[in-house]
Parts: structure tokens; C-alpha cells; sequence
């Protein structure tokens, strides 16, 4: 039997004596049986050995194509990228189509071959996920081309024969489906450069000398196409809340596609049935479909396979992708994945878990806003328990819940620069997915909610805020206990939401009972019973009780020697809000005039707190009916350098407010000079996103012009 030689090409024939005992030697081409020595077996020896590649040429019926299209929807300019790429002649083309297992990689190649005018022949689908599976698909072609070759036993030389056909024919276009390692292919696409590549693959990486499309989700119309399409394949129906179905399988094709063919066998079950089925029953949804759907093309299955694949190359990107379902889809900061797997991995483990599962889809990175995003159904289906699956355990998940918990340690430990306030605003979507109304289950995940709850109220988040803060109480109280510093602190911290809100029932009861925990646990004069006392104070003050405010803020301005900078000034701005309120504009002045002076002293004229210092002084001096002095506040405003300073929304207030208090004490000259710098800011501001209404401030501009000019 002819086979090939080590060098890989197919010998000519040759002529063979016979030689020693009971031998037979074949000069020729014979059939029949040919048999010789005790106990031989019989061969069948066919007519004609197997031509040599470069002398087979092409014939009718070689393509192959196993997927159908005819329900195939959208992908337009994906279609057009593959037109534009792999239709110009007279050249060797790679292409490669990537993305998330079920996204319709092959649906999609399969679509194009089979309908396009690519002038390609033949055109032959061979799965590459593994090289076994490539050396079968070769085979294949070439027992297609040369039947004779079906005598040989080797499989390998079957398909080493079909490679140099490749290499000696051109025009012919091959499909290498799921080839998840460049690796396996890298030969044949080095040896068989006559014809045209077109490569399905979940990995984005290793196609260097490829062009590549990465395929993404189904738009909504799209996905409700191809849902209604396969769903009334077996007849007109209702498909109320097919919309809500594509929607809550995130628009993936294979998903769309297996719920559709689910509804199509059963009729009597509704989309809305459907859904609710999806989202009581998740284990046994993910592997149904209909009978024409086989098991390996559920995403269960396809989803396993790709989990298997990762977790043998790095066991710890299971538990990092595990730990990522229990947070929101998109825009996960890439400060978590770290910090969750602190002390459990190194960081290049980490690393390489996540360039491993982007290589393979399971994730996507954004690098302008250096964040990760998991399809939402990937998470679900993460976070949903099949002991059949040795990746979704429930001992496995419920470890992956016990890392995401681990969010405290990504968490600033400050919310006053701009980084952090990124990564804070960055973090809020995650940690109301990943708690949202489930127990707590340690004081840990009560750390969490309390600190974002701390953000907030810095923000000017209080509502918010009380939601989160409601529940870290609760959570400090169970796991803790109520003495302790950290339930106090939040303790405290919620009657501050309740007090950002007017909730001031609420707000004083909780800083009357903050305020008695710490007298005995940290002494009358202690810095954590002040900051709470004072906040009590300004409540009292706030909600009409001025008389009974005064006297706490009066004690922790004689008490706060340890207040230095913006908290010494704050303090006696406090009390002096609480003289105003009081209507004793005497001692209002006299605090104000003092919190000014410290203020100035330690932050500078152009600090915004300065500002608001400035700002609550006018409204003094407007009640007293003192223009000059309201005059000789907004003169000092006018010589400070605002461009020092970053200017905020709620300084640009103040400005204005003093501008017009300028105007109303006949100071328009002065009231248009601060207007001015008001209008500028308010204009960069705007640019930096913030909602400022620029012509609000401009029409104060132009009212306080056409007053001066009266």
C-alpha cells in the first residue's frame, strides 16, 4: 500500500519482487483478494492507487457547508467587512470572526459563503477546535477529491494529502470553525497559500497576520426578528413579551434562538410563560431547546466547553469571571478584580486569569475607561447552581459570592479628589447589584454599604444614601454591637442623611442617641461626640428650634481646640447660622466675622468653603441692612483669584447670590464684575459636563447692566 514519505509527498507507483517465502508481489493494478501465510487475513485491494495532489483537479459537488442560513438576520456590516476582505482575487486572504460563544461566529460565516458572491470554489467548513478535528475535516476534502484515497487507512496521511492540494490549487475557500488556538492552524495556513481563510474562533488573540471582526450582541430589532421568525416557524401565534424575552437573554443569538425553538414545539407556552419559566427554573432552561436543536448547540453546553478549556490553562479565571456575575454587566472598574483576590492570588495570576478570559470573550475591557464588562447571561448563568457542571457548583458560586463581598478592599479611602470620586461613582452600580436586598451576611459587606453611604451624603446623595446606610446599621448592630465605634459612626452618618433629606424627627432622635453613646464611651469633650453634637445643634437650629441648638454649638465651639482649618471655621459658621436664625443678628455677625477670619488665615481667600463663609456673612449684613458691609465682603471677593480654586457648582452659587446682594445695596458695578466671572465659570463648567444653566446666570448679567444703567 502506497502512503506518504517522511518528507510529506505522495510516492510515484512503484514495481515490487516478491521476495521470501509465501510472498506475493503486485506489478499492477489488480482487484480481488490477495492473501498469503498461515493465518493471513484478506485484504479488498481497489482498482488504481491515489492520484497525486497536483493532478486532481477540481469537479461539481465538492462544497460544504452544514449549517443553514435561511434564518440568518442583520450583521450588515459585518457581511460587507467579509465582501470588501475575502472576495478580491489574486491574493491570499485571513480572516477571522471572534467573540463570546453562541454570538453567531459561525452562523455568520455560514451565511456569507453560502450567499455571497465570493467566487470561491469550493468552499469546505472544517471544524478546527481541535487538531484531531482539523486532521478529520482534511481528510474528508481530500477523500472527496481522489476516492481512492478512502483505502488508505492513515488519517493523518489522508489529510496530509488534502494539504498539498491546497498548496498546489488556488480559489478555493476554507472555513476553520471554533479554532480557539492560532496554533493548530498556523501550518496549514503557512503550507496552503493558494486560496482564502475564513476563521470562527471565541479567542481574540493570536491572529496577528489576520484581519479580524469582533462580533458582538444582536441590536433589539434584530434580536426580535430572528426570535419571531423561528418561533412562528410552525405556525402564526402571540408573541407578546418576545421583546422582554430578547431583552432579558441580553440579545444573544444562540439564546434568542433556543427560546424561540422552545416556544416553537410548545405552543400553548407564551413568551411571558417562557420568561417566567426562565427566570424561576435558570439550571434547566440553559440546556432546552427543541429537538432539532442538538445538546451541543445549547449554551449550556458551549459554555461548559469554553469553561473547560480556560480552566485548564488557569484554574483561578473561574473564580475570577464567578466573582464578576455578581456584579452589574457593564463597567466594572479595574481595581476590582485585585482587590477581591488580594492575599488569595499574586497579581500576574490575576493578570493573566483576565487576558485569558478576554481572549476567549467571557469578558470584554473598555481601555478608555479602564473597565471590564460580563454579558448579562453569562452571569446569570455563573451564578446559577447545576451540580452537573463542574464549574457552577453551588460550593463554587457561593465562594465567588464570598470574593465579590471582598469590594471593600477596592474602595479609595477618600472621596475628596477627583480619582477617587471617579472610582466611587464607578463602584455605586456594583454595589447596589451585588447587594440589593439580600441579607447581609457579615460586617464586611455592612463596611461596604456603609462607606458608599458616607460618599453619598458627600455628594449630596442623602436619599440615596439612606438607603444604604438604613441597612449597614442593621448590619453593624447584628454583627457588631451598639457601642461599638464603627455602629456609632454610622449611626451618625445615617442621621446625617436623614438630616440632608429635612427629615430633622428622624435626624435628631438618631443624633440625640449617637451623641449619649459617645458622652460615655468617648467623654463630653471627645472630637466624635462634637462633630455629632454640632450636627445636632444645626438640626435643632434648622427645623425652628434655634434655642436649643445654640447652646450645644456654643460648647463645641468652646470645646474644639483640636479643630484646626475648614472644620475650626465650619464650626463657628454653624453657630453663627444658629444666632441668625435666632434673629440675634448681633452675635450672627460677631461668629461669622470670626469664621471668616479663620478661614481666610488657614484655607486662603479663594477656598470654596471660604466662599460659603463670605456668602452666609452678606446675608447677615442684609438683615441688618448693612449695604456698605455687604459691599465690603463682595470688594474682598473681588480681589481673590477664583482661577486658584476649583469651582464647584455650589460656590458658583454663592458668587452669585453676593453678586445680587451687591446690586441690591447699589454696588452694580461691583455686581457685574462678579457676575462676569460667574457667567465664565458657569460656561466651563457646562463643558465639563455639569448640568449649569449658563442663561440663567446670563440673564442675571444682563438685569443687573440695564439696573446700573437706570
Amino acid at each position: 500500500m502506497s502512503k506518504f514519505s517522511e518528507n510529506g509527498e505522495f510516492p510515484a507507483r512503484q514495481v515490487t519482487e516478491a521476495a521470501g517465502q509465501q510472498s506475493v508481489a503486485v506489478g499492477s493494478d489488480v482487484t480481488g483478494v490477495v492473501q498469503t501465510g498461515d493465518g493471513s487475513q484478506a485484504f479488498l485491494v481497489q482498482s488504481g492507487a491515489p492520484r497525486t495532489p497536483d493532478c486532481v483537479d477540481i469537479r461539481p459537488g465538492l462544497n460544504h457547508i452544514p449549517m443553514r442560513t435561511g434564518l440568518f438576520v442583520g450583521r450588515a456590516e459585518q457581511l460587507a467587512r467579509l465582501d470588501s476582505a475575502l472576495s478580491k482575487a489574486g491574493q491570499t486572504v485571513v480572516h477571522a470572526v471572534h467573540g463570546l460563544g453562541g454570538i453567531g461566529k459561525s452562523t455568520l460565516a455560514a451565511h456569507w459563503a453560502a450567499n455571497h458572491n465570493h467566487a470561491c470554489y469550493p468552499v469546505r467548513w472544517i471544524a478546527a477546535d481541535t487538531l484531531a478535528d482539523i486532521e478529520v475535516g482534511l481528510a474528508e476534502l481530500a477523500t472527496d477529491l481522489e476516492p481512492a484515497l478512502a483505502a488508505i487507512p492513515s488519517r493523518a496521511t489522508q489529510a496530509q494529502w488534502a494539504v498539498q492540494w491546497l498548496a498546489t490549487h488556488t480559489g478555493w475557500l476554507l472555513i476553520l470553525d471554533n479554532a480557539d488556538s492560532s496554533a493548530d492552524i498556523e501550518p496549514l495556513l503557512a503550507r496552503a497559500s493558494g486560496g482564502k481563510f475564513l476563521i470562527t474562533s471565541r479567542s481574540a488573540v493570536g491572529w496577528r497576520e489576520a484581519a479580524t471582526i469582533a462580533l458582538d450582541v444582536l441590536d433589539e430589532d434584530e434580536a426580535l426578528e430572528l426570535f419571531n421568525r423561528i418561533a412562528t416557524s410552525a405556525g402564526p401565534r402571540h408573541l407578546v413579551g418576545a421583546a422582554e424575552v430578547c431583552a432579558e437573554l441580553g440579545y444573544l443569538p444562540l439564546a434568542i434562538e433556543q427560546s424561540a425553538a422552545y416556544l416553537a414545539q410548545n405552543p400553548l407556552i407564551t413568551p411571558l410563560e417562557y420568561l417566567d419559566l426562565f427566570r424561576n427554573y435558570p439550571g434547566a432552561m440553559y440546556g432546552a431547546g427543541a429537538e432539532d436543536i442538538q445538546e451541543e448547540r445549547t449554551i449550556a453546553r458551549i459554555w461548559r466547553l469554553t469553561l473547560d478549556k480556560i480552566a485548564a490553562r488557569q484554574p483561578i479565571a473561574g473564580d475570577v469571571l464567578r466573582a464578576l456575575a455578581w456584579y452589574s454587566t457593564d463597567a466594572i472598574p479595574d481595581v476590582v478584580p485585585a482587590a477581591l483576590f488580594a492575599g488569595a492570588s499574586e497579581p500576574p495570576e490575576v493578570n493573566s486569569a483576565l487576558g485569558l478570559l478576554a481572549a476567549y470573550s467571557m469578558i470584554s475591557i473598555d481601555t478608555q475607561s479602564r473597565t471590564y464588562s460580563v454579558h448579562r447571561l453569562v452571569q446569570a448563568f455563573l451564578r446559577t447552581p447545576d451540580d452537573d457542571d463542574p464549574h457552577r457548583t453551588a460550593q463554587l458560586i457561593d465562594r465567588a459570592r464570598d470574593f465579590a463581598t471582598h469590594l471593600h478592599l477596592a474602595l479609595p479611602e477618600t472621596s475628596r479628589d477627583a480619582q477617587a470620586r471617579q472610582t466611587w461613582d464607578a463602584l455605586i452600580p456594583h454595589i447596589d447589584h451585588l447587594f440589593g436586598q439580600s441579607e447581609l451576611r457579615d460586617f464586611g459587606e455592612a463596611y461596604v454599604l456603609f462607606s458608599a453611604g458616607d460618599y453619598l451624603i458627600d455628594i449630596g446623595e442623602s436619599r440615596k444614601a439612606i438607603k444604604y446606610l438604613e441597612r449597614a446599621l442593621a448590619g453593624c448592630l447584628e454583627f457588631l454591637s451598639a457601642g461599638n465605634p464603627q455602629t456609632l459612626t454610622c449611626s451618625h452618618n445615617l442621621a446625617t442623611a436623614y438630616h440632608g433629606v429635612g427629615d430633622y424627627e428622624r435626624a435628631i432622635q438618631l443624633y440625640e442617641l449617637t451623641a449619649e453613646a459617645r458622652r460615655l464611651a468617648l467623654g463630653e469633650a471627645g472630637k466624635e461626640t462634637l462633630v455629632t453634637l454640632s450636627n445636632l445643634g444645626c438640626a435643632y437650629s434648622e427645623s425652628g428650634e434655634p434655642e436649643k441648638g445654640i447652646p450645644l454649638l456654643r460648647f463645641v465651639v468652646e470645646h474644639g481646640d483640636s479643630y484646626r482649618g475648614e472644620d475650626a471655621m465650619t464650626i463657628r459658621r454653624n453657630l453663627s447660622r444658629a444666632y441668625q436664625n435666632a434673629n440675634d443678628l448681633d452675635s450672627a455677625r460677631s461668629l461669622g466675622e470670626e469664621a471668616l477670619a479663620v478661614g481666610v488665615e488657614n484655607l486662603g481667600l479663594n477656598h470654596p468653603e471660604v466662599i460659603r463663609t463670605q456668602h452666609d456673612l452678606v446675608h447677615i449684613y442684609q438683615d441688618m441692612g448693612d449695604h456698605q458691609a455687604v459691599l465690603r465682603v463682595v470688594r474682598i471677593v473681588l480681589g481673590g483669584d477664583h482661577e486658584k480654586s476649583t469651582v464647584t457648582p455650589d460656590m458658583l452659587d454663592s458668587l452669585h447670590c453676593m453678586a445680587l446682594a451687591s446690586s441690591n445695596a447699589g454696588g452694580h458695578a461691583e455686581a457685574a464684575q462678579l457676575l462676569e466671572r460667574v457667567v465664565a465659570h458657569a460656561i466651563e463648567l457646562s463643558g465639563n459636563e455639569e448640568e449649569i444653566d449658563v442663561e440663567y446666570y446670563r440673564r442675571s448679567l444682563a438685569q443687573n447692566t440695564y439696573r446700573g444703567s437706570d
